[in-house]
């Protein structure tokens, strides 16, 4: 079954880059302010992370919301944005409403992707999660750079037509693993899942884990996210920033595609905890450098710290938590990470605006420890 998960996470990957990476473009091609089209971005993605553990818990408490009919939903009204979106482009009102929506619905799909991993792992089908998520990465990087080239070419309504076309490769993707999946749904265990709120409150060291990782995901978006001012504070500029971007990617890809090779018998709950120690290691290292080539240098701690957390904390969370519960782990986990990258949106700029790079870079190397500290801590008082 890893094949066609992989198709799931590829299609599905190159739908987020078309929609969230080149938010920004978009809107700022059809006249937003920087301000108003960080207000849409924000709001978007924060509706899309509590929309995620909502679809969790009904996934986790109805047999009727399989992840392949959410899935299918999500799909139809992502399709709709798209098309209502290019004929709206001339007013402000409905191009952020609707905006908002397919951001919403494209963070959103995350959870009944994730959803469908646990029922095949569950039902003891072998699929091999780094690796699809590893291809997924890749399948980024070839949209990224082609349709940066098309909007080049052409104007930013090629990230209209590109949603659709995504949207329809991962209808194609659904339909081909959608016919694997009612012999899995049959297999679930019978016993209720807890709600949201029980879950919290039973599983509170998880809980506070993943607070953490929103402390160290604001910090690593404060570099990722605002990567041109770092660039130009050493002398660079943004065909620099673009090679830093390629690199961090080529960095993290390998530990994606072969993590289960490397990592897969190791104890999940150690990996997870070095990739908490490497962020930190990760934003101290960019804090210190003073040029060009301390830059490279800070984005190889990318592989041991993010690429090593998105390709854990799947299985961490499949030895952790019961069948009944995984869906809303799996979606709080990335909820957390979700929230700590929007707020970074939100006060990164204002921190780069208002004091210095060097500063700015010393503040996020601090909260990232925090958040070290705080997961660790967590993981030390877990059951």
């Amino acid at each position: 079954m890893t094949f066609p998960y992989t198709l799931l996470q590829s299609s599905y990957w190159m739908s987020f880059c078309v929609c969230i990476c080149f938010a920004t473009i978009y809107l700022q091609g059809i006249g937003f302010s920087n301000t108003k089209l960080g207000i849409v971005c924000a709001l978007g993605n924060l509706a899309g992370v509590f929309l995620g553990p909502y679809l969790a818990g009904m996934m986790d408490k109805d047999e009727r919301c399989a992840p392949v009919k959410i899935m299918l939903c999500i799909l139809i009204l992502q399709a709709l944005c798209c098309i209502v979106l290019r004929f709206v482009m001339n007013s402000e009102i409905f191009s952020s409403i609707f905006y908002i929506l397919y951001m919403m619905l494209c963070v959103a799909f995350d959870t009944p992707l994730l959803k469908v991993y646990s029922d095949l792992s569950y039902a003891e089908k072998k699929v091999d999660y780094s690796l699809a998520r590893g291809m997924g990465s890749l399948s980024f990087m070839a949209i990224s750079a082609l349709l940066g080239l098309l909007i080049e070419k052409t104007s930013v309504k090629a990230v209209l037509y590109s949603g659709i076309l995504m949207t329809v490769y991962q209808y194609l993707t659904y339909l081909y693993i959608k016919g694997q999946m009612p012999e899995i749904r049959l297999q679930k265990e019978a016993d209720q899942s807890s709600s949201l709120s029980a879950f919290i409150r039973s599983q509170p060291a998880f809980v506070i884990m993943l607070c953490g990782t929103a402390l160290l995901f604001f910090a690593h978006n404060n570099i990722t996210g605002f990567l041109i001012n770092v660039v130009k504070n050493v002398g660079g500029d943004t065909a620099v920033a673009g090679f830093l971007n390629s690199f961090m990617a080529l960095i993290e890809i390998p530990v994606m595609l072969f993590y289960t090779k490397w990592f897969g018998k190791k104890d999940q709950k150690k990996v997870l905890a070095a990739s908490f120690i490497a962020f930190s290691v990760k934003e101290l290292s960019f804090a210190l450098s003073r040029n060009l080539g301390g830059l490279y240098f800070s984005y190889l701690f990318q592989a041991p710290s993010f690429a090593l957390y998105s390709a854990s904390i799947v299985p961490y969370v499949e030895e952790k938590i019961e069948y009944k519960d995984r869906a809303k782990a799996q979606s709080l986990a990335y909820t957390l990470t979700t929230i700590g990258s929007v707020l970074s949106s939100v006060f990164a700029g204002t921190l780069y605006d208002h004091t210095s790079v060097n500063n700015t870079l010393w503040i996020s190397f601090f909260v990232s420890l925090l958040g070290t500290l705080v997961c660790l801590y967590a993981m030390k008082k877990e059951k």
